[in-house]
């Protein structure tokens, strides 16, 4: 029986570019890292340099987690894709985590208020907080006017923070994958492409 679980985490929901390696709830290896809309390009290149850093193999994961979003399009896609192929490949385990939660494990603030632009005023905007040092969802993920949430919601806004996977682990908020196939982002607003169909 094995003595401890490998864990890769990979999150591409928001322009940074999130990807970790834990054993257990310790922290091998991670980056974190700003895009520039290349996270397609990029995130491989980073797994592979992880992978060696931590002196792993693909066939040392036992698990895989991954940010589903809500967030960019293009960029929870990419994520979710890598996952599932790694996933079904190495037959390990995939489970979900919301990409506002792994923002928010980054804060230690008693009220997080974890925020991706959605462009145009928007945003996808979720509030968390601590119960006796376990994170909790206060507010589910939505897609919401950023300034009328600002009015309404006191906390600590943020867009951009290193996850703390270790706290989402501690937190359970996370999801297994019953059937990969089924694996799908969560993008909780219509893409352009659908919003074009339906005017015409």
């Amino acid at each position: 029986m094995k003595q401890s679980l490998k864990r890769l985490v990979i999150d591409s929901a928001t322009a940074y570019l999130y990807l970790a390696l834990y054993e257990d709830q310790d922290k091998l290896a991670a980056v974190y890292q700003i895009g520039r809309n290349n996270h397609s390009e990029t995130l491989m290149v980073e797994l592979q340099r992880l992978m060696t850093e931590a002196e792993l193999k693909p066939k040392d994961l036992d698990e895989i987690y991954v940010g589903i979003g809500p967030g960019s399009y293009t960029g929870v896609r990419i994520g979710v894709v890598v996952a599932k192929i790694l996933g079904y490949s190495l037959n390990v385990p995939i489970y979900t985590v919301s990409s506002l939660a792994l923002l928010a494990s980054g804060s230690s603030e008693s009220m997080i208020v974890p925020w991706i632009d959605a462009r145009r005023g928007y945003a996808f905007i979720g509030v968390y907080g601590y119960d006796k040092g376990v994170l909790k969802v206060l507010r589910e993920d939505s897609y919401a006017d950023l300034a009328s949430f600002k009015e309404h919601t006191q906390g600590e806004y943020v867009d951009t923070n290193e996850p703390r996977f270790d706290i989402i682990l501690q937190s359970g908020l996370y999801e297994k994958v019953e059937d990969v196939h089924t694996l799908a982002p969560i993008y909780l607003r219509k893409t352009e492409a659908e919003t074009n169909l339906s005017k015409g």
